[in-house]
């Protein structure tokens, strides 16, 4: 009889003990079973979180500020308890040790044990009990058969925990993920249609330079032509492409070749626009080496893109009003 009451017991505790979804309401349960069971009228449930012991619950006690909320391990019975993973029994505690009351008055407990909670022989928590009367051999064997019980639920229960931290830190950053996805989808549209805005306005300026009648390059501050339009590759004598890459020193007469680079360092510094040639004839050479004159206007373009300053080029072929002049 005495074990099929053990057993029973144990059996349904041990399933309630199951549905609890946090170690406060595990050992609410634990404890508001255990106690009545036993004869215990008071009682105070630790879990042991690395170095020290947490009380989690609590059965029946009058003053939860007294209740120590931590304990280191070894400090005190509760402690030692949990260091030597043995039980802990006072028989018989002094008058100030701990008052068991009710609305009708209070008493002193005339037993108190230390009870470790053991799971594969580690010491998971910590159970101390209070009864006005000793516990017989049917209660012992309850407790004995119990806490094991007890034990095995708190660890599934930390892995339950665990497990669900885990999904809710997946989905957390699964979110974080989508929205950062979004994000660098949304910034990928508004550059493609940046870069778009970009192509079809670079598109139209070069319609532009394509279609003036007049020659039109544009030189880096290394002096390099860099671009240049139909009609300067035509006065020029090159074909479509192949004045990119030039020094624009190789458009100049020889004589004038080598105090270019000066003044095209001393316009850069002064900026601004200005109209070449005034009050002097200004000539350019063709790929075959013949010169003819020339009108030259220039203007500084921004840094863009990385290219630093350039300096933009437009040059009129003038031959026929030189020999209206004449």
């Amino acid at each position: 009889d005495e074990e099929r009451w053990v057993k029973s017991n144990v059996g349904e505790i041990a399933a309630k003990l199951q549905k609890a979804e946090t170690v406060p309401d595990l050992a609410h349960e634990a404890l508001s079973a255990l106690c009545p069971l036993i004869g215990a009228q008071c009682g105070v449930f630790y879990k042991k979180e690395d170095d020290r012991l947490v009380m989690c619950g609590g059965y029946g006690y009058r003053t939860p500020n007294a209740i120590r909320q931590e304990i280191a391990l070894g400090d005190g019975l509760v402690g030692q308890c949990a260091v030597d993973r043995k039980p802990i029994t006072i028989s018989n505690p002094p008058d100030n040790y701990l008052q068991i009351g009710s609305g009708l008055g209070e008493t002193v407990p005339k037993l108190i044990a230390v009870l470790p909670i053991l799971q594969s022989e580690v010491v998971v928590g910590v159970i101390e009990l209070a009864a006005l009367e000793s516990f017989g051999g049917r209660e012992t064997a309850f407790i004995d058969a119990l806490l094991p019980a007890v034990g095995v639920n708190v660890e599934l229960l930390e892995r339950n925990l665990e497990t669900k931290k885990l999904l809710e830190e997946t989905r957390e950053q699964a979110e974080r993920m989508e929205k950062q996805a979004a994000q660098l989808e949304e910034q990928s549209v508004e550059m493609e249609a940046q870069q778009n805005e970009l192509r079809a306005t670079e598109q139209w300026y070069r319609c532009i330079l394509e279609s003036t009648p007049d020659g039109a390059f544009v030189v880096d501050h290394h002096g390099t032509i860099i671009l240049s339009n139909p009609m300067s590759e035509s006065l020029f004598g090159y074909e479509s492409g192949q004045m990119n890459g030039l020094s624009v020193e190789d458009l100049l007469p020889p004589e004038v070749r080598a105090r270019h680079p000066d003044l095209r360092a001393t316009f850069l510094k002064s900026g601004g626009k200005r109209q070449m040639g005034a009050g002097v004839q200004l000539r350019g050479v063709r790929r075959d080496g013949s010169e003819f004159p020339i009108d030259v206007g220039l203007s500084l373009l921004p840094d863009v893109g990385g290219r630093g300053v350039c300096t933009f080029a437009s040059v009129r072929d003038i031959t026929e009003r030189r020999a209206a002049e004449q």
